[in-house]
């Protein structure tokens, strides 16, 4: 990552990249890559909408980057992950996102209640919005409430709900990570060859997709 962030600095010298209201191109694409590599989501997105303009322009820099070097290669891989990222956000729902991150910051505090207080109200209001995605975070957000308090059957029920959801959309990562997490469950529940089929499952899509 610091050759590959050296790489792109240097690159947005040479293009001129301008300091702005927002963050400079450089300023951005330094915290994103920091957020991308912590796996920061709620970095991510927070960057993402305090940042449009740059957030666009780093994009678009990204993509016509040239070269087959290694580096350049992973600049282009970056854009094209910031692209998806910047379409994702504009179907962003600021009253739901803002649930999303307290609960977030709830439960890094360990405050599993309050968590899942914001994050009911957060399944209720997706609900209502008929939104399936955010429904979906939330019903996550909630296993792992549950799986952290000790209430694993209900953690279960969440967890399966969006196993179906991630296989419906052929979304292989999330797939993979709410296998692992039931995978976890069931080792919390002592029954260890349950456990061990949903951690061979996860690890069979990590292995087929490189993830």
């Amino acid at each position: 990552m610091p050759r590959l962030l050296s790489f792109l600095v240097f690159a947005l010298l040479q293009a001129g990249a301008a300091e702005a209201a927002e963050l400079s191109r450089q300023q951005f694409l330094e915290q994103f890559l920091i957020a991308l590599q912590a796996k920061d989501a709620e970095k991510t997105g927070l960057l993402l909408q305090s940042n449009p303009t740059t957030a666009h322009e780093t994009q678009q820099f990204l993509q016509k980057i040239k070269g087959e070097g290694e580096n350049a290669q992973e600049a282009r891989a970056i854009g094209e992950l910031l692209g998806k990222l910047l379409e994702a956000d504009k179907n962003s729902i600021p009253e739901l996102d803002q649930l999303l991150a307290q609960g977030m910051k709830a439960a890094r505090r360990s405050d599993y209640r309050t968590a899942q207080y914001l994050w009911e109200q957060g399944l209720s209001r997706a609900r209502e919005l008929d939104n399936s995605l955010y429904i979906n975070q939330f019903i996550n957000n909630l296993g792992v409430v549950y799986k952290n308090i000790g209430q694993y059957t209900k953690a279960l029920e969440y967890y399966e709900q969006v196993l179906v959801f991630c296989q419906k959309q052929d979304d292989k990562k999330h797939e993979g990570d709410v296998l692992s997490n039931i995978g976890v469950v069931y080792r919390n529940l002592g029954q260890y060859a349950k456990s061990l089929e949903y951690y061979q499952q996860a690890l069979t899509i990590a292995k087929l997709y490189n993830l």
